[in-house]
């Protein structure tokens, strides 16, 4: 997006920022305000001084297709993977019906959440139909209410129920079958689409940067261990901080709170 590009070319020109490409951490020594950081950089050990240093790491990210059955059909996506087409929907996707599956197979995730908002709000502009499968809706986290509530207004179709729809796949015919709360009866919908949630968990190299750095990780592998003060970016070890996905699942917004 802009502000990525926009902070990569401000960080570029920075003559106070140096990077270095493809490097790992090797050796970390020191205490707050005198850390000497050795790193692998091409096969040649280069060391470097710093009074703090920052951590984060990706997230790791998969897809529920095949907890759902859903595997291998080609009109099943992620909500990744839709992020990628929306900008290059067309005439001919104009009217389609889209089911999105979301918290069926785990607790819904509120950054999930406000992304299918955010997708519903798109595909309404070419006249799709969403109806939007779920155990729970979760909006106080990232101030979802108008959103939810314009998505609804304009057609949306938000389907709680205690037992997860039936699907299935006939020569790439999506049908799901699930009980209407209201009519109190089994309903088939037989969308153009189905999009399906993703899985977030910590960063495999989190053990590694625990290890090298002395951070406590969270319950769930994150480079914050729970605090009781809930200290936004602090770990245990005093002059090194945690930041954006690296200590928890979290939005855009959020991270930049940390920075």
């Amino acid at each position: 997006s802009d502000i990525f590009l926009s902070a990569i070319e401000k960080v570029k020109s920075n003559n106070s920022v140096e990077i270095l490409t493809n490097s790992t951490v090797s050796q970390v020594s020191g205490i707050a305000g005198d850390f000497n950081i050795a790193f692998k950089q091409d096969g040649t050990l280069v060391e470097k001084p710093f009074g703090a240093v920052v951590v984060t790491s990706d997230l790791k990210i998969s897809d529920y297709k095949a907890a759902y059955g859903l595997k291998g059909a080609e009109n099943v996506i992620s909500i990744h993977e839709l992020e990628e087409m929306i900008l290059s929907l067309k005439e001919s996707d104009k009217g389609k019906t889209i089911a999105f599956l979301l918290g069926l197979k785990k607790e819904t995730n509120p950054l999930e959440f406000a992304r299918v908002l955010a997708l519903v709000k798109e595909l309404q502009k070419f006249d799709c139909k969403a109806y939007i499968f779920t155990n729970n809706i979760k909006l106080t986290a990232f101030n979802l209410d108008q959103e939810y509530y314009d998505t609804r207004n304009e057609g949306a179709v938000y389907v709680k129920s205690a037992e997860e729809p039936e699907f299935s796949i006939d020569k790439n015919s999506l049908k799901i079958v699930y009980v209407d709360s209201a009519l109190q009866r089994k309903v088939e919908l037989s969308p153009d689409m189905i999009v399906v949630d993703q899985k977030y968990a910590a960063d495999d190299t989190n053990s590694d940067l625990s290890e090298k750095f002395g951070i406590n990780l969270s319950s769930n592998r994150f480079l914050q261990a729970e605090n009781i003060r809930n200290i936004p970016t602090r770990t245990n070890q005093k002059g090194i901080f945690a930041i954006g996905s690296g200590k928890q699942i979290q939005g855009l917004n959020e991270s930049l709170t940390d920075i």
